[in-house]
């Protein structure tokens, strides 16, 4: 998949979850300095490795060769993984 291309769209969490999403980043953040990641960041790969590891289950209830109903016609799907940092 071409990463350069976004859609962007707005979640809210439980403010739990954005507190432990927030410790996360501040301990990666001090862990490795030298490679920042915002909460938006690690949000985005939280997403994008749910729905990977969700088409990875679907594909694997689908007898061999079947046609997943969410795949287009002419481009299959591509994996979604977020980059850490950058």
């Amino acid at each position: 998949m071409d990463n350069d291309q976004r859609y962007f769209i707005m979640i809210s969490i439980p403010m739990p979850c954005a507190y432990a999403l927030s410790k996360q980043v501040r301990d990666h953040n001090q862990r490795q300095p030298n490679q920042n990641v915002s909460i938006e960041k690690l949000a985005e790969e939280a997403v994008c490795d749910y729905v990977d590891r969700i088409e990875q289950m679907e594909a694997a209830l689908q007898p061999a060769g079947a046609k997943s109903p969410s795949e287009p016609e002419k481009n299959p799907p591509t994996a979604c993984k977020a980059e850490v940092g950058k």
